[in-house]
């Protein structure tokens, strides 16, 4: 509640705030709430004046009011559900990649993560002509790579399409906060139209930037994550954007279970979360004729049921499913 000020309004000069003061009033709520007219008796100030200091207030600081029909009606307008590239994967999301949601995806050294994020956004700007950020934390990102999964999917001149992606680096959780303060400050003034169509902002490997800041003499590791976290969220939800982050697999001591790393502070930060398994079986393995087979599952959805596997396969057109 904000405290009331003496020029405000023309009525509300030292004299008049004062004498509310003296009654008890001394914020905008408390003046809101109290009867007018037994404030203009107790405090000597015409009826009038009370009432244009109260529109004032009203005007300034109430929020606009909104039915629970228009609420819906602008939520369907800022929502939009964007293909992974794999049908299969698409179907185990309840239909690929929600805006204003942070999806994770876990897994190995050479799992396919980088090969999932590379085949979403050639999808994205491929069917919804829209844009792409992609923050590179390990050097992965192949301009070649994502020309070529176009390619293999029937664009002839990629090079135009490729004009929709930004690649950002940033090897250290300081750099991946500049980056996303500056993707913030963009969408925030629209003085660059192509952050004006960015819908995916990708972040691989998210794992790569905290490593270096756990353990050891450090001991703010935990809320660096937590910031993370929160901006990642923030950008999803105040810019309807779908936010695709990987991350890496750490093994029980035992090593017989698997599991995302940087623990329990960052599980709350995907709303949803897909885990590569790890590949050592004849359905997992590798054939390079027919592709790289791979399986993965859902673990966490706040939509639909979890523990739900599918493969797919990666070729040279990207993530596919297996027939």
């Amino acid at each position: 509640m904000a405290m009331l000020k003496a020029g405000l309004c023309t009525a509300l000069n030292d004299t008049v705030l004062g004498n509310l003061r003296s009654v008890g009033i001394r914020t905008t709520l408390d003046l809101i709430a109290k009867d007018l007219e037994n404030v203009s008796q107790q405090a000597s100030i015409p009826y009038k004046d009370l009432l244009a200091i109260r529109r004032v207030i009203l005007a300034q600081y109430s929020g606009f009011p909104l039915t629970g029909a228009e609420l819906y009606d602008n939520g369907v307008l800022s929502m939009a559900i964007l293909s992974t590239g794999c049908t299969s994967i698409d179907e185990l999301l309840d239909g690929g990649l929600y805006t204003a949601e942070v999806t994770e995806v876990a897994g190995s050294i050479a799992a396919g993560k980088t090969q999932m994020c590379f085949t979403s956004a050639a999808s994205v700007i491929r069917k919804t002509k829209q844009n792409v950020i992609f923050v590179d934390t390990c050097g992965s990102f192949s301009a070649e790579r994502i020309s070529s999964i176009l390619e293999e999917n029937g664009v002839s001149e990629p090079e135009q399409l490729l004009s929709q992606i930004r690649c950002f680096t940033a090897f250290d959780v300081y750099e991946l906060f500049e980056t996303l303060e500056n993707i913030r400050h963009n969408k925030q003034r629209q003085m660059d139209p192509f952050f004006e169509s960015l819908k995916l902002l990708i972040v691989d490997n998210v794992a790569s930037v905290i490593y270096p800041i756990l353990g050891g003499p450090q001991s703010d590791g935990q809320s660096l994550i937590t910031i993370l976290g929160q901006k990642l969220k923030m950008l999803a939800v105040e810019f309807s954007l779908a936010v695709l982050v990987t991350n890496n697999l750490v093994s029980s001591e035992g090593g017989g279970s698997w599991s995302a790393s940087l623990g329990r502070v960052w599980s709350h930060v995907p709303h949803t979360r897909l885990v590569i398994l790890p590949h050592g079986n004849k359905s997992t393995a590798e054939t390079p004729a027919m592709g790289i087979h791979r399986q993965i599952k859902i673990v966490k959805n706040i939509r639909a049921p979890t523990n739900r596997c599918c493969n797919f396969v990666i070729a040279s057109s990207g993530l596919s499913s297996v027939r």
